[in-house]
């Protein structure tokens, strides 16, 4: 199964809060919500971002940011709760310029494994 989010900002996010949050919550809202339908038990999940940030504070959950770690927390949850096991992989815009794929670089591409 491929899904793929492009991705659109909740109104009750606050306008002070930072795009690096609001991007995370995109990809963490959907897959809390694919775990609750059964779609994502026992499965292998590859997200892919330009965005570094997202990947160093998933991987090292240790973000000096409150609500980054309050959302990796979240994904880290999810994994238990769900024996899914979560990959979030950092694309350089470089390297999408290269491919041709930098019309993209704003998209989080949801790869999942079952």
């Amino acid at each position: 199964m491929l899904h793929y989010q492009h991705g659109q900002w909740d109104p009750y996010i606050e306008d002070n809060t930072s795009s690096n949050y609001k991007e995370l919550l995109n990809s963490v809202v959907p897959c809390e919500e694919a775990a609750q339908q059964g779609l994502l038990h026992n499965c292998e999940l590859f997200m892919f971002t330009d965005n570094s940030t997202t990947e160093v504070a998933f991987n090292k959950v240790n973000s000096s940011n409150k609500h980054l770690f309050a959302l990796d927390l979240r994904l880290q949850k999810l994994q238990m709760d769900t024996g899914i096991h979560i990959h979030i992989v950092y694309v350089s815009g470089t390297r999408m310029i290269a491919q041709g794929a930098d019309a993209l670089s704003w998209l989080l591409l949801i790869w999942v494994f079952c």
